[in-house]
């Protein structure tokens, strides 16, 4: 997959945003004069899709005076009106009825979507206790951070799927080496040639980069975008522990701090699940020690060895074969043995370091 044909094919689309954001926004029309811009940016913030929509066409909409980018979406909405702004909002496709005909994707669409709500109130609550005068940006970086994987569901919800099941299933696996392997790119390769050619504001560009964690703001970011994707996978996932000292770090607090802060902000953003119908990582919290139960699976094994699923993976493993990074190639291998021969169970173990046990790496 050519990363410039796809930067192309997103950044000329029209974005969809989710249904209730269509309705709210509607609902504001008809009730405008009792209406503020502090009303209208609760709403985009609860939606990434909305929020880019918002910083895009206020950069498209900027004055030749305007010497400043415009970081929040309460300033797009107090620069160009209120009613302006509902009126240039009020033909919006929604993400569901979109991928209404592929459940997949909408899925993965509407799962990332619950996973940056909750990367922003852990930003919201991480700058809060920094006293960040200027939180709304770093609320509205955690909330775009992974928007390259949302705009892939809506491009490309086969090949992001099975990097998901890559990841979900061989433990050990790095994202970014399936997401190499699958596309191509890395989901941040992507997100910065997007932010680019979106125009979005430097500032925020900047925030969204991890690779500027010597900033405060931008470790702000990082951090709540990390404990939304690792606690996706349940509440004893074992990247948490570091996350828990970095945000100790970060703040000064004890680790005991450092949870309480995380379930009270998971506990905000369980308030916004009836956005996506995606069930809350505050859902798992009385669980016992163990993980969130499963989702129902993407996909079911074919048996089929001339089906398309199968052939396709064999041929992402002839074209991978000079590759070094090993992992990703094991990992789609049993990938294909799965759901091409329609095996229930594969694994693969490497010998130990003195070569007398089996060490088993990846289960499907």
């Amino acid at each position: 997959m050519d990363m410039n044909e796809v930067v192309e094919a997103l950044g000329n689309r029209d974005v969809p945003v989710l249904a209730c954001t269509v309705a709210t926004l509607r609902k504001m029309r008809r009730e405008e004069d009792r209406v503020t811009a502090r009303d209208i940016s609760r709403v985009v913030l609860r939606d990434p899709l909305m929020t880019l929509k918002a910083l895009r066409f206020a950069e498209a909409n900027r004055s030749i005076r305007q010497l400043s980018d415009i970081t929040t979406v309460e300033h797009v909405v107090m620069m160009h009106g209120i009613g302006e702004f509902l009126r240039t909002f009020a033909d919006l496709t929604s993400l569901e009825g979109l991928l209404a005909k592929d459940s997949i994707a909408l899925d993965g669409a509407l799962r990332v979507v619950s996973r940056a709500q909750h990367a922003a109130a852990f930003a919201r609550s991480i700058a809060s206790r920094r006293h960040d005068k200027e939180s709304d940006e770093v609320i509205i970086a955690a909330l775009l951070h992974d928007l390259a994987e949302l705009m892939l569901w809506l491009h490309a919800p086969r090949e992001v799927a099975e990097i998901r099941y890559l990841v979900d299933h061989a433990v050990g696996l790095r994202s970014a080496a399936a997401q190499r392997f699958v596309l191509g790119f890395t989901h941040g390769q992507l997100q910065h040639a997007l932010a680019g050619a979106w125009h979005l504001p430097r500032l925020l560009q900047r925030l969204m980069d991890d690779e500027h964690a010597e900033n405060p703001r931008v470790v702000n970011v990082v951090l709540a975008t990390r404990l939304a994707r690792h606690l996706a996978h349940g509440w004893y996932d074992a990247a948490l522990p570091d996350d828990y000292s970095d945000l100790e770090h970060l703040l000064g607090c004890s680790e005991d701090g450092a949870r309480r802060m995380v379930r009270a902000a998971s506990l905000n953003a369980a308030r916004l699940w009836t956005d996506t119908g995606i069930r809350p990582v505050a859902a798992g919290i009385p669980l016992e020690e163990g993980d969130i139960p499963p989702e129902p699976g993407l996909f079911l094994p074919s048996g089929n060895v001339d089906g398309p699923l199968f052939k396709s993976a064999l041929q992402k493993l002839t074209d991978a074969a000079p590759r070094r990074d090993h992992d990703p190639f094991i990992a789609w291998a049993l990938y294909a043995l799965q759901f091409g021969l329609g095996l229930k169970r594969v694994g693969f173990a490497a010998p130990g370091a003195h070569g007398d046990h089996l060490q088993m790496r990846f289960v499907f």
